[in-house]
C-alpha cells in the first residue's frame, strides 16, 4: 500500500458491522477474535477510498480487507449514506455498479476523478489486490 496507515478505517464506523460480518463470512476474521477482543478490529482492518485515501467518509468506491501481507481486497460503494459491498457480484455487475456510481456523481467528481475511479476498478479486476 502506498499510503500511511494512520486510521485505516476511513469510512464511518456505523458501517463496521456489515463490513466485519462480510470479512467473517470470507474467513478473513473470526467472530471469536472480535468477541474475545483479541484484536482491535479497527487497527486490523481497513476501508479506504480506492482513489483518494484521504477521503474520510465521502461517497466513493472503497477497497477494504484485513491488513495482511497477501490479504484479499474487496470493494464497496458508499453513496447516499449507504454502503453496498459489490465484490461477490459478477464482473459485469461490478463494472455496471461502478459505472452507475461514476455517472450519478460525475458533476461532483469531475473528469479527472471519474477517470481515476475507472482505472482503479480496472486494476482491481486485473489483480484483486489493488
Amino acid at each position: 500500500m502506498d499510503y500511511q496507515l494512520v486510521d485505516a478505517f476511513r469510512i464511518d464506523k456505523k458501517y463496521s458491522t456489515e463490513i466485519l460480518n462480510y470479512l467473517i463470512k470470507k474467513g478473513e476474521l473470526t467472530k471469536a477474535e472480535i468477541d474475545e477482543q483479541r484484536l482491535n478490529v479497527f487497527n486490523y482492518t481497513y476501508v479506504i477510498d480506492i482513489v483518494n485515501p484521504n477521503n474520510l467518509n465521502d461517497d466513493g468506491i472503497y477497497r477494504f480487507g484485513t491488513i495482511t501481507s497477501h490479504g484479499n481486497v474487496y470493494l464497496l460503494i458508499k453513496s447516499n449514506e449507504q454502503i453496498g459491498i459489490i465484490s461477490d457480484l459478477t464482473h459485469d455487475e461490478i463494472a455496471e455498479r461502478a459505472n452507475n456510481f461514476i455517472k450519478a456523481n460525475y458533476l461532483q467528481l469531475g473528469e479527472e476523478m471519474a477517470h481515476k475511479y475507472r482505472n482503479a476498478v480496472k486494476k482491481w479486476f486485473e489483480n484483486k489486490a489493488y
